[in-house]
């Protein structure tokens, strides 16, 4: 198992703007551009709380159905937060700060996305 930092997705990248072509995983799979659907195992307030995550996923550029499951993660360990046991609690607040962290919604992995302009590419005068 490799340690370190867990690597960025690409698509975050180039929000950031700091993808580089010759880095680029050329097998990489490609994500469904797909709003992600609300699980129906997911309790009344969790629903809730994953439709408030996908709002903010959609607001910064790269929400997809692919992040389903992280999202459902997220919204299942807000919901034990407030457990009366402190260990749940304690564990369900450190998971669910992982899953933040994931989908770059916490203060300090969202200073580091900077959305930028698609650049057009020029053609050349003697084009068709």
């Amino acid at each position: 198992m490799a340690g370190g930092r867990p690597r960025k997705p690409t698509q975050l990248k180039v929000i950031q703007g700091t993808s580089r072509k010759c880095r680029e995983n050329p097998a990489e799979p490609v994500h469904s551009p797909d709003r992600p659907e609300t699980p129906e195992y997911l309790s009344t307030k969790a629903k809730k709380h994953f439709d408030l995550l996908v709002s903010r996923i959609e607001g910064r550029g790269y929400a997809s159905a692919d992040y389903t499951e992280i999202i459902a993660l997220a919204a299942l360990n807000f919901e034990h937060i407030k457990s009366r046991d402190f260990g749940i609690g304690n564990k369900a607040r450190q998971a669910y700060r992982m899953c933040l962290v994931e989908l770059g919604l916490t203060p300090s992995s969202a200073s580091k996305v900077t959305v930028t302009k698609k650049k057009e590419e020029k053609q050349s005068k003697w084009a068709l």
